[in-house]
């Protein structure tokens, strides 16, 4: 199993495998904590608390995924890391403006996600895996706490994989706000899943999305995963990302349990 940290710090977590679709459903839970400064100068602090419900019938399945989160830090950003003002922030060239920050705490719920899935193509001797993504992340979390956008974002993404090799490519459209229009992003990952027995995996993932405003860094970032088994009804994953950009949280790391349901 491959996470793909996507935005929504719990990227992750959450409906972003991208691994052909297994014959299960069942129920998620999961606990993230990440900081960074986002380009700010100020450092933020998260939490993630996702829980997620799936269900699978033959190659469709879906995903609905529900988070509480808690920040304290900067109120430039939201919680996953997505600018909320133009200014003060890292942009390259030195173009950005000199602002004063405002610190804050808050909690509450967080941007629901919907996902679907459909397998197009399964793994053959000769050919890789092949599934396309629609995910809806629904503008939930309080935008007054800055604890989101309080918009609409619509993502579709393909992935691919053959042994333990997979990737996935996609884009986003992001809702505007009432002060910001965002771009439209692109984004991919390519990862690789290296055995360690019958029931854990080595994951290592290379991820990099555009920039949502025009004159900041990329999203660049690596993450480190180990999958396996509680027991014959349980998956877990351990996981810790690295970023690579000013864009990007500084550190992450998560934990997720994953029930199947016969």
């Amino acid at each position: 199993m491959v996470t793909i940290k996507k935005r929504v710090i719990t990227t992750a977590l959450l409906g972003l495998v991208a691994s052909p679709l297994l014959a299960d459903s069942g129920f998620s839970v999961g606990a993230e904590y990440s900081e960074g400064d986002y380009g700010t100068g100020e450092t933020s602090r998260s939490w993630y608390l996702p829980v997620s419900w799936r269900y699978q019938e033959g190659n469709l399945r879906a995903s609905l995924t529900v988070p509480y989160i808690t920040v304290e830090g900067s109120a430039l950003v939201t919680v996953g890391g997505t600018p909320l003002s133009p200014s003060g922030m890292g942009m390259s060239g030195g173009d950005a403006t000199t602002t004063t920050t405002t610190t804050r705490t808050a909690s509450g719920l967080g941007d629901v996600l919907l996902s679907g899935s459909y397998r197009l193509l399964g793994e053959s001797d000769s050919r890789p895996w092949l599934a396309a993504t629609a995910t809806i992340k629904f503008g939930t979390a309080d935008e007054a706490e800055g604890l989101g956008t309080g918009e609409d974002d619509y993502t579709l993404q393909l992935e691919a994989g053959k042994g333990p090799l997979s990737g996935y490519a996609g884009y986003t459209l992001l809702g505007d706000t009432a002060t910001l229009d965002y771009n439209d992003v692109a984004f991919v990952g390519v990862a690789l899943d290296v055995p360690l027995g019958k029931s854990r995996a080595l994951g290592v993932e290379y991820y990099t999305e555009e920039a949502a405003l025009s004159g900041m860094d990329d999203l660049r970032q690596a993450t480190l995963s180990l999958n396996g088994e509680v027991s014959r009804e349980m998956d877990y994953s351990l996981y810790y990302i690295a970023g690579l950009s000013d864009s990007s949280a500084d550190s992450v790391i998560g934990v997720n349990f994953s029930s199947r349901l016969k």
